[in-house]
């Protein structure tokens, strides 16, 4: 009779922490999957955004040049899904080959070795081609990654604990 009672509540008490903790979980998966979708969603709008607008600015000249651009956004999704990459670093390798291209191409007339080039680059900091844009730029865009890619791994996380703990109390019971 007390092994019948035991097992009856043992199975009571899986099953309600089950029910408990599948309603968990699935809660982190939706939550994950919409903020996934709505994140990546705005970064394509983006760069589809960013790249018509150009387009029509500059049209083949951009058109020419777009891989840096392309490139960004590239590594920009690699990072927020979790990728190895140095935002900062991965920043300052964009407007430095950026501030390249448009080197060459309002000096078009002459020919630069890319020892030259990357001179030029290295020398960004003091030179400040395009402003503090880059540095607000940066900022802007390191806050953001960082916060959606620490959001999601947090969701990602929450949606494990809540598996493993269904798992650990069926077996530590």
């Amino acid at each position: 009779m007390e092994d019948k009672l035991s097992q009856q509540s043992k199975l009571e008490f899986e099953n309600l922490v089950d029910e408990a903790s599948h309603t968990l979980r699935t809660t982190f998966v939706s939550r994950h999957k919409k903020f996934d979708e709505f994140f990546l969603e705005l970064l394509e709008n983006t760069e589809k955004s960013l790249n018509d607008m150009f387009v029509r600015t500059y049209g083949k000249l951009y058109m020419q040049n777009s891989g840096v651009f392309q490139d960004l956004f590239t590594e920009l999704k690699r990072y927020y899904t979790g990728g190895n990459v140095n935002l900062e670093e991965m920043l300052n390798d964009f407007w430095a080959r950026l501030l390249e291209r448009m080197f060459q191409l309002l000096n078009s007339q002459y020919h630069f070795t890319d020892d030259y080039l990357e001179c030029i680059s290295k020398y960004t900091d003091q030179l400040k081609p395009f402003g503090d844009v880059p540095r607000k730029l940066k900022a802007q865009v390191t806050r953001a990654f960082i916060a959606a890619r620490t959001f999601v791994q947090g969701l990602m996380v929450g949606r494990e604990v809540a598996n493993r703990v269904s798992k650990v109390t069926q077996h530590a019971v």
